[in-house]
């Protein structure tokens, strides 16, 4: 489908465990949940994400979105880490604002054509990788001080 005239945007599963992935809005509604029916379908094994937890639409050249779970959904802006309920008004979203689901489930939107360009995810796994270059350098030390120090 053609983009609508609010133009490309995109969502980036920002936590959760689809972290990474880009979703594509082009159409004028888009529905995210657990749902096999939702447009942008999420795996979440706790099940606090509801089968329709959330709408996404093209309104007046903006994109606006719509909490439909009793759970609720809520937004985090720039560098605020506490997040605001959407509540039952439509909330109109802003390029690199985060949706929270759920304790775990976050989508970042852009209003960007390059999603995947501009939004990037947390990188976590630089720290894994330290961690484990650090466990291999000390078991490394460790091994030869034995070797040097044995009679």
């Amino acid at each position: 489908m053609p983009p609508t005239e609010t133009g490309c945007a995109a969502l980036t599963i920002h936590q959760g465990p689809e972290r990474g992935r880009v979703f594509a809005l082009r159409e004028g509604e888009v529905t995210i949940g657990r749902s096999s029916s939702a447009t942008i379908r999420l795996r979440d094994g706790r099940r606090l994400v509801s089968g329709l937890h959330a709408r996404i639409l093209a309104e007046q050249g903006r994109w606006v979105l719509r909490d439909e779970s009793r759970n609720g959904t809520w937004t985090r802006r720039g560098t605020s880490r506490r997040p605001r309920p959407v509540g039952p008004a439509p909330h109109v979203l802003v390029d690199g604002e985060v949706i929270v689901l759920t304790d775990g489930i976050e989508l970042r939107f852009s209003s960007s054509a390059e999603p995947a360009r501009r939004v990037r995810p947390p990188e976590r796994s630089g720290r894994r990788l330290l961690v484990a270059l650090a466990a291999l350098v000390l078991g490394a030390t460790a091994w030869l001080l034995a070797r040097l120090l044995a009679p």
